[in-house]
Order: C-alpha cells, then structure tokens, then sequence
C-alpha cells in the first residue's frame, strides 16, 4: 500500500475493508459488557511455549491463572520463549506442508515459492504479507485450522512449479518443440490430477468427521430443555449443552475426585451435569458416570442416550 501511487486512497479502502470484520467485533465486545480488545489469546502462546507437556485441559485449568496478558507470557521465561518462537519459525513450514495440504501438493509448494514467486509482478509484497502472517501464526500452536489463511500462499507456489516454463519469458519458444507442447498441456494436466486427488482425500475425510459428529451433544441439550427451567445452570466441558438447552453454563473444571466435582457444582451454583464420552475421557473419576445404572448420593440420574461406547450422554441433577 505505501509503494503504490495513490497511496492515501488505497489506505483509507484498506482501512474500510478491515474495519467492517474488526470493528464489527469490537462493537460485539463492547456491547457484550467486555472491552473492545479483550481476549484470552495470550494463553494459546502461553500453552505453546510452556504447556505443551500437560495437555491443553490441565494447563487451562491450572495454569492459565499465572498469564494475564502476552507481556507475561514472554516475560515469564524470556529465553525459552526466544528460542521456541525460533525454532517455530524455522520449522512450521514443514506442518503445514504435510497437514495443510494432502503431501502431493506440500511437496510442489515450498520449491515453487522459491522458484516462481520473484517473476511474479508485485511479488515483494506478497512475500512480506506471507512472512508477516507466517510469524505471527509461528507463535500459537499447530492446528491445521489455524492455518488455513497461509493455504492460498502455498497453493499459488505449487501451481507455479507445474506452470514454471509459462512464467518465464521464452522458455518454451526454447526447449525443441515436441517438449514445449507436452510441457503446455502436462503441466495444467499435473496440477488438475493433483485438485482432484486432494478433493477425493477430503471428500473422504469429511465424510468420516461428519459421521462422527457430536450429536449426543445437541441431544442432551434438547433433553435437558425439557426438563429444566430457564435460569437453571448446567456443568460440562464446553458450553455447547447449555445453548442447546438455554441455560447458563458452569464449567467442568480439572478435578481429582467426586467431592471435587461437588464442590465446583456448588460453587457454580449447578443444577445438573452433563457426561458424553469425551468428559469421560478426560476427567477420569466421571468414567464412573457414562454408566447409565451409576446411583451415588447427591446425584440423580434424568437422562442417558448411547451411540456406542465413546458416543453417549448421561444427565444428572445435583
């Protein structure tokens, strides 16, 4: 923006287009009762560099305290978090180009960035938006969805490695002719064969996440809509019961034992407890729990439906 002609226009566009998703969010905070820049993001860079071992559950349950905002998080061990950010960034590339993209893609990406990106017009500006949004997605931890915004960088390299001849001046008109025609027709045929390859790998992958879908999670919460009253709480892992059941949401926290799990209730202020398999699974002493048969005192069992063995739901009432 600041290298083009008429620069003032180009920036007051650029500043129109960011601020309907960005302003439109801090309006959301700010009439939410937040403030306009309030957000726990600091503690996915905190879980990065010093949490990694724990596991997500127990560092947010235990650790998240000592982090209030990104200046704690590089000032509780600045060495350690110089040398992790680092190695990120030397290494992240390798991630993306294995889970980002099907391997037959990844592989093309990295060389042809190197190869083709500098006899492209414009391309110092690319490269420096591709480097900026690459630091700062270096700081968080992998989740390929995180990554999503770096994917048409490293596509735009893969299909410039298939089109590199075309992109180069003369370069066909210099290879003996029976090449350069095989060459302008293999290397869009190359990159359709590899789109089509990634749709049937992903259209396979999507059909199996679709059909292990949480819907104990929507059932549990259309169950306990029954037979609740608005105002009443409900305690689970994630809020996803409570918006389906219109109650307000306690959260389960890291606990060790059932007179651990009945004092968060009362503090929370919790009417009922929902377990699907993944509370279960995560909080050990509730495994007891995913028994649709479990009688304990202090908790009355009012609802249970069952998948299978990883894929049920079982409600309580304290």
């Amino acid at each position: 923006l600041l290298a083009r002609r008429d620069r003032a226009r180009a920036m007051l566009a650029y500043a129109a287009g960011f601020s309907l998703p960005v302003g439109s969010w801090m309006l959301f905070q700010s009439a939410s009762g937040g403030t306009p820049l309030d957000n726990p993001n600091y503690l996915n860079l905190a879980f990065e560099v010093y949490g990694r071992r724990a596991g997500w559950e127990r560092f947010w349950g235990e650790s998240g305290g000592r982090f209030h905002s990104y200046l704690d998080v590089v000032s509780y061990d600045s060495a350690r978090f110089a040398s992790h950010l680092a190695s990120n960034l030397a290494t992240r590339w390798l991630n993306d180009v294995g889970q980002l993209m099907p391997i037959w893609i990844g592989a093309c990406a990295i060389p042809g960035l190197v190869l083709t990106w500098w006899r492209r017009e414009r391309w110092p500006a690319m490269f420096a938006h591709f480097l900026a949004c690459y630091a700062v997605l270096a700081l968080v931890f992998y989740a390929p969805r995180f990554f999503l915004y770096l994917l048409p960088f490293y596509l735009s390299g893969a299909i410039g490695l298939w089109l590199l001849p075309q992109l180069r001046p003369g370069a066909l008109s210099r290879l003996p002719p029976p090449i350069s025609r095989l060459w302008r027709v293999a290397g869009p045929l190359v990159i359709a064969g590899l789109v089509v390859l990634s749709a049937g790998s992903a259209a396979q992958r999507t059909r199996a996440l679709l059909a292990s879908a949480p819907h104990e999670t929507r059932w549990a919460g259309a169950a306990l809509r029954a037979l609740a009253s608005p105002g009443e709480r409900v305690m689970a892992r994630k809020p996803h019961v409570a918006y389906f059941a219109g109650l307000d949401f306690v959260p389960l926290p890291e606990i060790e034992s059932f007179p651990d799990l009945f004092r968060a209730a009362r503090a929370g202020g919790a009417r009922y407890l929902c377990i699907s398999g993944i509370e279960a699974a995560l909080r050990r002493p509730l495994e007891l729990l995913a028994d649709p048969n479990v009688d304990l005192p202090g908790l009355e069992p009012i609802a249970y439906r069952s998948l299978d063995s990883t894929r049920f739901y079982a409600l309580y009432r304290f």
